[in-house]
């Protein structure tokens, strides 16, 4: 069974780390869009700001343009790139 918090967590993560990996790689919003196959930047923007949360052939897709792994796209780093997991209740 999947933890409930730790999926939630996941995907509140989602928006600020698709933004921050596009903006790492220098690409505008329409630039993503294009290479995962939108014609426009408006998914990818729905993607960002929360209100769609892509499929997951799409996210696929996105962490492979984006030179990233889907662990990356659905945790949070540190500064030092060290993975921080919750692992619960302390």
């Amino acid at each position: 069974m999947y933890d409930q918090y730790k999926i939630e967590k996941a995907i509140n993560l989602l928006p600020k780390n698709i933004k921050k990996y596009r903006e790492r790689k220098g690409w505008s919003q329409q630039k993503l869009a294009e290479e995962v196959g939108y014609k426009n930047r408006v998914t990818v923007y729905q993607f960002e700001v929360g209100r769609k949360i892509p499929d997951s052939i799409t996210l696929l897709k996105i962490a492979d343009v984006l030179e990233v792994s889907i662990t990356d796209i659905l945790t949070d780093k540190l500064e030092n790139d060290d993975t921080v997991i919750y692992t619960g209740p302390e």
